[in-house]
């Protein structure tokens, strides 16, 4: 499809207008999983081009097991072009990154709504193709729910494998098309496709499901037709590299959930079939954001969400079920017609099959929408478009109508959020504000209260988030390290003594347990019986298989050995804390020391 002046003009008018919206926030500050991805990895600071220190900075990353390479690296280049660490630089990268997003997803608008003309709710004719296209970009754009992926520095993951998930969609229908009409591009289809998968991988997992997009497109638009004249193995060919991939992930789930459905998933109390039935309520929570109907506030926390742990409890499980059902009922009849509405649905269950099913992480995140919101919000625009020229013919009512929800109300609304993520005290009120019965916003806030010298109020603040979430460890080391910047002196409270002595940390330790400990550590230590307490943690905390929980316990146990002139104990502990984890190999100076010190003690005994 040609793509006239207009177009492109009203294209670069919508990019401008977004990037205007973002950027006052640019400056904003860092928060929770960016301090240890990125503040405290120095990693990503490059001295120079070396694949040691590029396999080192691309592998940093503690947020899985696979490392999301790609997104390190691009943040590798943020910095070291930067020649700091500044978030501006992240957070401009990222609006730039939505930006590019926002144009795949107009040009695979652009591409994919002619192959729906059997549908009368489809637009027919190409200039209200270019408009729908151009009202489902917008939409998405200007959509105030992705703030906190956009201007959420890490979450960089997310919009990468989108963005590489977008043109594989693109690359995969521009050949496709070429391969029926002309015989042509089968090798170079499956290889460009190919690629793009890998490329999302690498930025984040979920970019492993870009097959199953693919296999929507194929069955809605193409219905593995081929030229008259292709091989007759082609639609085997096709359908493998289509089909297997989304199998073996359908397969992971379900072997996922048969081996664990009885379980707890660490570091959670709630089991894989609980976490299912809670996931229908949070994909209408989703549904409803996303169309502007859910009541509650979005937010960067939602761990105040009830879990449900049967289908009356909460008494919304069931009807959310019942109304994923009829869902699934309605997309499977719509199916057979190829309907567009089926074609949305399926890309917005499919994109949150990975994050939103039964695999052990939190229940709810805002950026999880950022690559499935695309099947939605296309459904949302063709059924509204065409709704509005079946009821009024008034051009001026309906396209009023149709600017103002499509432009008008996200605008406004996605200034309102950014203005929230301008800086940190903005960010923190607009939390508390919103989200007062979350305990990680509290901790958001006592955090932000310490840096501002108010003890005591922070010290409400993490006492309420310990009773709203009395299980969680890091909020008893919060309490420990607002206790030590008010007093370093003083010992700990005889209640705070026992409850860390007596600490215990799931199997799978949370970055907020991390991140607690590594602030105590410095600011704990001063007074004797302060070291006695945390020698008898930090023996417990030294035996986890986390390695970097079992290193900072290591290397806490000897700073507090240093203190004491105990120079033997020193070198074991931080001998161990390297073994454990590589990141403490700075300690190799301190430890030739320490061992000295233990040498010429023993020849002065001697003597």
């Amino acid at each position: 499809m040609k793509h006239p002046p207009a177009t492109a003009l009203f294209l670069c008018l919508l990019l401008s207008v977004v990037c205007y919206l973002y950027y006052p926030a640019a400056g904003g500050p860092y928060v929770v999983d960016d301090i240890p991805n990125l503040v405290e990895n120095d990693s990503l600071v490059l001295k120079d081009i070396r694949f040691d220190s590029l396999r080192q900075a691309a592998l940093s990353s503690p947020a899985s097991q696979f490392h999301r390479p790609l997104a390190m690296l691009s943040f590798a280049a943020n910095y070291t072009l930067a020649g700091d660490k500044s978030s501006l630089s992240v957070k401009i990268t990222n609006i730039l990154l939505h930006l590019l997003t926002g144009l795949g997803i107009y040009l695979l608008t652009a591409g994919l709504l002619p192959r729906f003309l059997n549908q009368a709710e489809v637009p027919d004719v190409p200039y209200q193709v270019r408009i729908a296209a151009l009202l489902v970009s917008g939409f998405w754009l200007l959509h105030p729910l992705f703030v906190s992926t956009v201007l959420y520095s890490i979450q960089r993951m997310a919009i990468l494998s989108t963005l590489f998930i977008i043109y594989g969609c693109l690359c995969y229908l521009k050949l496709r098309r070429r391969q029926l009409e002309q015989d042509r591009g089968m090798p170079g289809l499956i290889l460009g496709c190919s690629l793009f998968t890998l490329l999302a991988f690498l930025s984040k997992e979920n970019g492993a499901l870009l097959p199953g997009f693919l296999l929507l497109i194929e069955v809605f638009c193409f219905n593995f037709r081929f030229h008259p004249q292709a091989h007759t193995r082609s639609g085997v060919f096709l359908g493998t590299f289509l089909i297997v991939p989304p199998l073996l992930i359908s397969g992971y789930l379900l072997v996922s959930f048969g081996l664990h459905s009885g379980e707890a998933l660490a570091p959670y109390s709630f089991t894989p079939w609980e976490r299912l039935l809670t996931e229908a309520r949070v994909l209408w929570g989703y549904a409803g954001w996303l169309c502007f109907l859910n009541p509650e506030p979005m937010g960067l926390y939602h761990d105040d969400l009830m879990i449900s742990t049967g289908l009356a409890t909460p008494w919304s499980t069931l009807p959310a079920v019942a109304g994923w059902a009829l869902v699934l009922g309605l997309t499977a009849w719509l199916v057979r017609t190829r309907h567009i509405v089926a074609f949305g649905l399926l890309w917005f269950l499919w994109g949150h099959c990975l994050e939103s099913t039964v695999l052990p992480l939190a229940p709810m995140f805002e950026h999880r929408n950022y690559q499935p919101a695309y099947g939605l919000i296309l459904v949302l625009v063709t059924l509204i478009l065409h709704a509005m020229t079946s009821i009024t013919g008034r051009q001026t009512l309906r396209w009023g109508t149709i600017l103002c929800l499509f432009v008008l109300i996200p605008c406004l609304s996605l200034q309102a959020r950014v203005d929230d993520w301008r800086d940190r005290k903005s960010l923190t009120l607009a939390l508390l504000r919103d989200k007062p019965g979350s305990a990680q916003s509290l901790i958001m806030v006592a955090q932000f209260l310490l840096d501002a010298g108010d003890y005591q109020n922070a010290l409400l603040a993490v006492r309420e988030a310990q009773q709203l979430d009395p299980e969680e460890p890091s909020h008893i080391l919060a309490e420990a390290v607002i206790q030590c910047h008010a007093n370093r002196e003083a010992a700990f409270s005889e209640g705070l003594s026992a409850r860390l002595r007596g600490l215990q940390v799931s199997s799978n330790v949370s970055v907020n347990t991390i991140r607690q400990l590594r602030q105590m550590i410095p600011v704990c230590q001063a007074s004797r019986p302060n070291g006695d307490t945390l020698l008898v943690l930090y023996e417990r905390l030294s035996q986890y298989r986390d390695n970097r929980l079992a290193m900072l316990s290591l290397y806490g146990s000897g700073t507090i050995h240093m203190q004491r002139l105990q120079y033997a104990e020193v070198v074991r502990d931080w001998e161990q804390a390297i073994t454990r984890d590589a990141d403490a190999v700075g300690l190799t100076t301190a430890i030739d020391w320490a061992r000295e010190q233990v040498r010429q003690g023993q020849g002065e005994a001697t003597r």
